[in-house]
């Protein structure tokens, strides 16, 4: 399994708990990779993808996604690893390491 589609799960599961704006950062960091990597999605996952982002969008606007997505485009896996478990552990205390 890819680090990007990893991080596309990801960012999936956090918009499906209404965690909008760590879903753009995570999934627009998935993207970067993707690009960097030149993995080329199919119909289907880009599909998906796209029903993430308006999903996120629709909640945070245009001005909150972009910042979002410029946010997650600017980290490197390693850190948007450690956010994502930061932003988690915030809402699960006990998950913490």
């Amino acid at each position: 399994m890819s680090a990007a589609l990893l991080l596309d799960n990801i960012a999936a599961l956090l918009s499906d708990i209404g965690r909008w704006r760590i879903a753009v950062v995570v999934g627009s960091a998935a993207a970067a990779l993707r690009e960097a990597e030149g993995v080329v999605l199919t119909a289907r996952e880009r599909d998906a993808l796209a029903q993430v982002a308006e999903r996120c969008r629709g909640q945070l606007g245009e001005p909150g996604f972009a910042a979002a997505a410029a946010e997650g485009r600017a980290l490197q896996f390693a850190q948007i690893t450690a956010l994502t478990l930061a932003e988690l552990a915030a809402d699960y205390p006990s998950a913490a390491p």
